[in-house]
Parts: structure tokens; sequence; C-alpha cells
């Protein structure tokens, strides 16, 4: 395995509501905590960790459902998630943290924040998954694809079956031809169709529309984000997926205080094309906050 692809830390486990949570941990200092997205799980952490080590105690973990946490039979709800996230905060007793997120782990970082402000420090996130939406906002083919996620008979045989979300990893990186080894890592912890269920959830509980499971919530985050009077940081890049340009204007007329950077050309998963750029971006600015 080349160095860009390999997972160079010490699994480990903690317990949080009866249910083994697997991370890694490495560096001293202040909390520096990352949460990943869908479908993926703490690799995709591996070449912006070891920047960042240098400048803090960085803690990845997995959510329930991913990567190496317990996949139980459960129904992989927004509260499930978000109860997780507390209680492995208070399991390992992570104070004053930064985080660090990505797509929808943005959206239980933003949610734990909202509700626990006095216990996170700064926000650096990406392509997050933060935004309420309507069916306007999705037109033609790709309306057509998210009806297809929002329906579970076709979604299990999309998301479960051929587990179409992981391998569209790819399709989300530019710099392709350096995947191989790596998509063998996404790959490794869903390995059947039972193990894959958190996955399918997370395209169904999208929030497009007052009907969906969790619009209530995202419409909680939306307002909740400009009450936190802490430093935040946003990096997209172009054209992205999730932090489209309308998004973004929405995203930055919440947070007044949001310092953003582009990093240029890149889609949803452009931790695989620029994690030395994003390592770098993320110490500039703790450094220029005094967040060390």
């Amino acid at each position: 395995m080349d160095s860009f692809a390999a997972f160079p830390f010490t699994s480990r486990y903690t317990n949080v509501n009866g249910f083994k949570i697997h991370y890694v941990e490495e560096g001293e200092g202040r909390p520096i905590l990352f949460i990943h997205g869908n479908p993926t799980w703490c690799y995709e952490w591996r070449n912006i960790i070891p920047a960042l080590s240098k400048h803090g105690r960085c803690i990845a973990f997995d959510l329930i459902g991913f990567g190496r946490s317990d996949k139980p039979d459960i129904d992989y709800t927004f509260k499930q998630h978000a109860d997780i996230v507390d209680g492995f905060i208070k399991q390992m007793n992570l104070r004053d943290m930064i985080m660090v997120v990505h797509d929808w782990g943005a959206t239980f970082g933003a949610w734990y924040a909202i509700h626990h402000p006095s216990n996170v420090k700064a926000i650096a996130m990406f392509e997050p998954q933060i935004n309420t939406a309507t069916w306007d906002d999705y037109q033609g083919e790709r309306r057509k694809k998210f009806e297809m996620f929002r329906d579970r008979t076709i979604n299990y045989e999309l998301a479960q079956v051929k587990n179409l979300f992981v391998e569209q990893i790819i399709n989300s990186v530019l710099k392709k031809d350096r995947m191989n080894e790596a998509m063998k890592m996404y790959r490794e912890p869903f390995p059947t169709v039972e193990s894959r269920k958190a996955i399918r959830r997370f395209p169904e509980m999208l929030p497009i529309g007052e009907d969906s499971e969790t619009y209530k919530e995202f419409k909680k985050i939306e307002e909740g984000l400009s009450t936190l009077n802490i430093p935040m940081l946003l990096l997209t890049v172009t054209p992205g997926a999730l932090m489209t340009k309308d998004r973004l204007a929405r995203v930055k007329e919440k947070i007044k205080h949001l310092q953003t950077k582009n990093l240029g050309p890149g889609l949803h998963h452009f931790h695989e094309d620029y994690p030395q750029e994003i390592s770098a971006t993320i110490v500039e600015w703790m450094k220029t906050n005094n967040l060390n």
C-alpha cells in the first residue's frame, strides 16, 4: 500500500450507549475532533491528521454503522447518530474542542455545537450537509436520482446490494489514478449487504421538503448556526457537490463571521485531492484565531 493510501494509526475502541465505537488518536493538547460523512469512515482523515497532530490532540471516530464501529440492526435515525456523537464526546472527556467535519459529519458537529456551545471552540468544515432543501433545488436527472434514494425499496438495491455510494467515491475525486489502494480501504468496512444499512439511511434522511424525517432538525441547524459566536471556516472547491453557489450564499447569510477559502477544482471528496492544502489552511486559521 502506498503512503498516500496507508492508514498508519492504531485502532482504539470505546463503549458508547452499549455500542463499540472505533477511533484513532494522535498528538497532544487541545482536542481536535474529526467527524466523517457518508459513506466513509475515519480513514478519510489519514492524510490530514499527521499535520494537525502537531497542533493538538487529534481524535477521529467512526459513526455507528460505519468503519470499524459496531453495525447493529437499528433504524439509524438522526437522533441515534446525534446521541452517539454526544456520548462519544462525553466518554472521551473532550473539552473546548475544535471540530473538523465533512458532509453528514458537519450535520452532527453543528448539532452538537448548537446544543453545547460552551464546549466547542471552533469549527472547520467542508462540503457540509447543513441546509434544508425543497424539490425545486433538484431538477431533471438529479431530481430523479434523489427521488430513488428516498424510495426505500429502490435505495436498498442501490445502496445496500450494489454498494453504489462507496463505489462512487472515486467519481467524486479528481486524482483518480492514485485511488486504487484507497478504494480497497473504503470498501473494507462494508463487505456485506447487511453492513451497509447506515449508508442507505443517510440519503433517505435528506431534508428535502417539510415532510422529510429530518427537516425540523436541519431547520434548527440553519437557525442555530448564526448563534455560534466562534471561529468558523468553510473550505470549498469548484464546482463541489453539496456547497453550490446558492447554498454557499445561504450559509454566508446565516454565519456573518464565516471565513471561506476555495482550494480550486474539486468535487465532494476533495480531502483525497487536497489533504496538504486542507491541513495547511486549517493550521493557519488556528494560528490566526489563537486556537493552538
